[in-house]
């Protein structure tokens, strides 16, 4: 069966937001679990019964580490698929292989989505399913070592995700978290919030106060529009509604999807590629094009891809980008334990990592200080400056989502970009959003110069796809009889 990629990954699938999700709501998941709306939180209470709005992986064992989407039978993991009611990774579950009910064989393994009679060079075979171990929540570092609640794996170790902290067994917020307000262990008092790492009567300017913790409900992935509303699936969160980002295409109960690569949506939400086809460009092929690696049935560029970063399956976690087939931060980032931090701002890594600043400092330029200078602000302890930065625009806590850049304090979108749909798009090259909002180009067209242009073959005045259409079967006028398809440009 076809393999599995070109669904959002985003690179942090649990850490960021599901951490998050339960570092907001404080230390203690006995408090947690008695905190509305319960239904959103089953997955940290116990053994959850593995529901389709659940991850049902570590019920067994560990309580599930994925926090309930709030949108009915969408899995909260970006890839994961509902199948007979329990979200499952068709990645690497055999049982479920590239698509649900796809069993492998007793001799083989799934290996990105395809059975195979061995895993793929940079994997490891933990019970017939291939998993990178630097990465994967539920065999992180070697088979069957689950992450705590909370936890993301990043370089084969158990971490909080970016902006959080390790206090005792949770991963705290500081700066949102009324468990541990601007420390570990420093909670505020009943009736109190927690803002921008300070415990106040009232939320800071632009954000809301969910169950004590202040956050912007434009950009919370686990407060969209409204307190408690979690994003799945890959969607971000972008004018207080669960979107897709630019890119990528709502396909239900999958969630965000790259159609132009995905085995199982090749083109658009539910266009399958045969047993022996790869996806490219949105269309089903024999092979992958001259750069391109087939990983399962989607093909993709091992030097940039963070899903697929020097190999097959190898995902890039920890806020890190793949350059040149390696896992690296961004510019002006550090990797402190596998987490991408800005290490001159940052109260636990500051200058450099495991560099914690006291309980009354800051952290600016890169040291330990009792304040910001006048032109930065304190969020948090960490020393910002609001005009420009894009997790603090304007105000403390104040995140520019949907693509927006932080400029003079205020989110907008990068110069020759337009918001359609809650995100910033380029009107000049978008395929959904061609020279204006809603125009989406068709499978065979490219958005060029504004336009949609064929990329395909011409019949007359219409742009087809020699390999695949019927009436035009490796030929203009060439039509496949009744009850016949076009595959690879042969009526069968």
């Amino acid at each position: 069966m076809p393999g599995i990629a070109g669904i959002r990954g985003a690179s942090d699938r649990l850490g960021d937001v599901i951490s998050r999700f339960l570092a907001i709501r404080g230390a203690a998941l006995a408090v947690l679990c008695v905190l509305p709306p319960l239904a959103l939180l089953a997955a940290g209470c116990g053994d959850d019964g593995a529901t389709v709005t659940d991850s049902g992986r570590l019920d067994s064992g560990v309580p599930d580490s994925a926090a309930d989407s709030s949108i009915p039978g969408l899995c909260p993991t970006a890839g994961d698929l509902p199948c007979a009611d329990t979200c499952i990774d068709p990645a690497s579950d055999p049982a479920n292989c590239g698509t649900c009910a796809n069993a492998c064989a007793s001799a083989e393994v799934c290996s990105v989505g395809t059975c195979a009679s061995g895993c793929d060079p940079r994997l490891t075979d933990c019970g017939d399913a291939c998993v990178d171990i630097n990465s994967n929540e539920d065999h992180c570092g070697s088979c069957r070592a689950p992450c705590r609640l909370g936890q993301a794996c990043s370089d084969g170790m158990c971490v909080c995700g970016r902006g959080l902290v390790e206090c005792g067994v949770t991963c705290a917020d500081l700066a949102s978290d009324p468990a541990n307000c601007g420390a570990c262990g420093a909670a505020c008092a009943m009736g109190d919030v927690c803002t921008s790492g300070e415990c106040l009567s009232t939320c800071g300017v632009g954000l809301t106060d969910c169950a004590a913790s202040c956050v912007d409900l434009r950009s919370d992935l686990v407060n969209c529009g409204a307190c408690g509303n979690v994003c799945g699936g890959g969607l971000e969160c972008a004018d207080g509604a669960c979107r897709c980002p630019a890119g990528y295409t709502d396909c239900g109960a999958i969630g965000c999807v790259d159609v132009t690569r995905n085995g199982t949506n090749c083109g658009a939400c539910g266009v399958v590629c045969a047993v022996d086809e790869v996806c490219a460009s949105g269309s089903c092929g024999a092979g992958c094009p001259s750069g391109g690696t087939a990983c399962g049935a989607s093909c993709v560029d091992t030097a940039t891809d963070p899903l697929h970063c020097g190999g097959c399956g190898v995902e890039c976690t920890g806020g890190r980008i793949c350059d040149a087939g390696a896992c690296v931060c961004g510019a002006g980032a550090t990797a402190c334990r596998g987490v991408c931090v800005d290490t001159t701002n940052n109260v636990n890594n500051c200058g450099a990592c495991r560099v914690t600043c006291g309980a009354v400092e800051v952290c600016s330029a890169g040291v330990c200080t009792a304040g910001c200078i006048p032109t930065e602000e304190a969020c948090a302890g960490a020393c910002v400056d609001t005009t420009s930065d894009p997790d603090h625009c304007g105000a403390c806590g104040v995140v520019c989502s949907g693509g927006r850049e932080c400029a003079a304090g205020v989110c907008d979108c990068p110069a020759g970009e337009v918001v359609c749909d809650g995100t910033c798009r380029d009107p000049e090259t978008d395929r959904d959003h061609c020279g204006v909002c809603d125009n989406a180009c068709r499978v065979v067209e490219a958005c060029i110069a504004a336009a949609c242009e064929c990329v395909e073959t011409m019949c007359g005045s219409d742009c087809v796809d020699l390999d695949t259409d019927e009436a035009h079967c490796g030929a203009c006028d060439a039509a496949c009889g009744m009850g016949l398809t076009c595959h690879r440009g042969r009526c069968r």
